[in-house]
């Protein structure tokens, strides 16, 4: 494993607009907050996610492989109540890991990192989740780390 990568959100909607190139033109203008944490330090360590200056949290327990939950605590509905907070990917097979939560999109490579949430039927931008990765040739190792979410839901 090599190339510790810090991922930034321009660089997740540019790979998110290639995998869904039907994304809105002016999804960036829905994203009005931003969420702040640092990776964990270590494996199964419990990460708190709140917007700047509001009460949402979002906890998550990091558990190694991608079947791990967070769950909103007083959340509003923008925040989901599962998400994918790490992983290891060989390809990023969408509907498999994410056929219960189908608006939600987790993209990964060798170079970029992130989860994107998304209203298809709104076409809105709920959140963008960054992250570190470790990427080796064939698979891509990532932890949550902050993102943007959507103040407004209509």
């Amino acid at each position: 494993m090599s190339n510790l990568l810090n991922i930034n959100a321009e660089e997740i909607i540019t790979l998110f607009r290639k995998h869904f190139p039907d994304l809105p033109e002016n999804m960036e203008s829905s994203v009005s907050a931003i969420l702040v944490t640092e990776p964990p330090q270590e494996v199964n360590a419990e990460v708190t996610l709140s917007g700047q200056g509001e009460g949402h949290l979002v906890h998550c327990q990091i558990i190694e492989g991608y079947s791990n939950i967070c769950t909103g605590k007083a959340a509003p509905p923008i925040f989901p109540l599962q998400l994918a907070s790490t992983g290891t990917l060989s390809s990023a097979d969408y509907a498999l890991l994410f056929r219960e939560t189908a608006h939600f999109y987790l993209a990964a490579s060798l170079a970029l990192t992130g989860i994107l949430f998304y209203n298809a039927e709104k076409q809105q931008l709920l959140g963008i989740y960054t992250g570190s990765a470790i990427a080796s040739d064939d698979s891509v190792s990532f932890v949550l780390a902050g993102g943007w979410h959507s103040k407004t839901l209509d």
